[in-house]
């Protein structure tokens, strides 16, 4: 198995991202029961300091300047579904540290949601938890720290979901599939709003691996290979940071 090095090496390897193809996907705006969460209750320690707060060059035509990087991942589930109030962040309580204040507010400036943890401590399984039992919708969950993470590829992620769907998929959960290191991505994925459930035994029982809480029978997985993966370089380290927003800066305007 590949170790945290290897994998950082790969990704800054890894080319300036390019778009996902279009495919016809359909106007998720349309999607009404379905909801878009930013992860962004994470205390960064890898990083050293908050991430959220990072500025973030803006490249889209309708994004001019420099935004929050958090604002950035809202940003970009807004444009997919088209209305600021259907687009959460998931947070920690405001008591936990002082995190939560900054988010709060430019939360409220936007029109976003809070998601609070509903129970303390470390782990996006509560976060999602937390999202599905506050909302009661299908959430399409992502962290907040993927620059690189725009609608096109959600959007593809989306109209795998909608094809299963129709076709009498039962998935509880549709997400990506990493066939480089064979491993799925359960923080860039859709939650259907019955798999609130599982999430509630797998509290209970004390089990909090976001990744085990559906079983492999109710996933539904978009495969995608290393021509894809710059779109899920994320932001562990400091250095992964810099060397992502030296890339992005070079990049041309990206049509809104």
């Amino acid at each position: 198995m590949r170790n945290e090095t290897d994998k950082r090496e790969r990704r800054s390897a890894a080319p300036a991202p390019r778009p996902f193809p279009h495919s016809g996907s359909p106007d998720w705006r349309s999607d009404a029961e379905l909801a878009g969460v930013v992860l962004a209750g994470g205390r960064s320690r890898r990083f050293g300091r908050d991430k959220t707060g990072l500025l973030f060059p803006g490249r889209a035509e309708d994004v001019r300047g420099e935004r929050t990087l958090l604002l950035h991942a809202a940003g970009v589930l807004e444009r997919l579904l088209g209305d600021p109030a259907r687009v959460y962040i998931s947070c920690r309580p405001p008591e936990d540290d002082g995190q939560g204040a900054r988010i709060r507010r430019e939360a409220g400036e936007h029109g976003y949601g809070i998601v609070e943890d509903i129970f303390p401590g470390d782990g996006t399984l509560r976060a999602v938890y937390s999202a599905l039992e506050r909302t009661r919708r299908s959430c399409l969950v992502i962290p907040c720290d993927l620059p690189c993470m725009d609608e096109a590829t959600l959007g593809e992620l989306l109209a795998f979901r909608e094809r299963n769907l129709r076709t009498g998929g039962k998935s509880l959960c549709s997400c990506f599939f990493d066939t480089v290191y064979g491993a799925t991505q359960p923080l860039v994925a859709v939650y259907e709003a019955e798999a609130l459930a599982l999430f509630r035994e797998a509290v209970e029982a004390g089990r909090y691996k976001l990744a085990a809480v559906i079983p492999a029978e109710l996933t539904a997985c978009l495969r995608y290979g290393g021509e894809k993966a710059s779109f899920f370089r994320n932001v562990n380290y400091p250095e992964d940071w810099e060397l992502l927003r030296r890339e992005l800066e070079r990049l041309p305007p990206r049509q809104g």
